[in-house]
């Protein structure tokens, strides 16, 4: 019908269009888009391997197409800051299951300890997770801890038990994690929360929020 009424009635448009996480665009998201844009002006920005939406993109130029941009310039952006390098280097081995055409992304960040690989008994689990949340909570900021959620429970309890502040986010509390309509917990991991109290001068931080500061 939108499609329609802006062939009917001209739909305003803006002089230039930027789209984050565009890989999560469906084809008539597409098209709305398209019809607000004015001229070739946009911006499209994206990662097909983080496509988490059912209607999740393939391909860019199937996308572009949707968007009535078939001939737009397309730069691939394989190189980050902010995760370490470490980190991307590990993830990267998911690319040949995920996407074998992807490229395989770096990074300038080279982080000592950034990532450490542990293999725990399933009998000593718990406590080596516990553990390991100690010692990582002795550094800057908060730490997450991500389970499936039949384990959130158990988890909570037992951080709790060995005296690690927690704020469990589950579906009750997804507003405390943003969520707005744009940022959700998933259907299969939740996560689980080992707050450090922060400074008393910190502004708009209290150890039972999520630290988005």
């Amino acid at each position: 019908m939108d499609e329609l009424a802006s062939l009917m009635d001209r739909t305003p448009t803006f002089g230039h269009i930027v789209v984050d996480e565009a890989q999560d665009l469906g084809p008539m998201q597409c098209r709305a888009l398209a019809r607000r844009g004015h001229g070739d002006s946009f911006t499209v920005l994206g990662d097909l391997a983080q496509g988490t939406a059912p209607c999740a993109a393939s391909d860019w130029p199937t996308l572009l197409e949707h968007l009535g941009r078939s001939d737009a310039s397309l730069a691939i952006l394989d190189r980050g800051f902010r995760v370490p390098a470490q980190i991307i280097g590990y993830a990267n081995r998911l690319l040949p299951t995920i996407d074998p055409t992807l490229t395989t992304p770096s990074s300038i960040r080279h982080t000592p300890g950034s990532l450490s690989i542990m293999h725990c008994s399933e009998a000593d689990l718990l406590s080596d997770i516990v553990q390991a949340c100690r010692r990582a909570s002795k550094g800057d900021g908060s730490v997450g801890l991500i389970a499936a959620d039949p384990h959130l429970p158990d988890l909570h309890e037992r951080l709790s038990v060995k005296g690690l502040q927690t704020t469990l986010l589950d579906r009750d509390r997804q507003a405390a994690f943003g969520h707005d309509g744009e940022h959700s917990v998933g259907d299969l991991v939740a996560p689980l929360l080992v707050m450090r109290p922060w400074p008393a001068n910190t502004p708009d931080c209290h150890p039972n929020a999520f630290p988005m500061c």
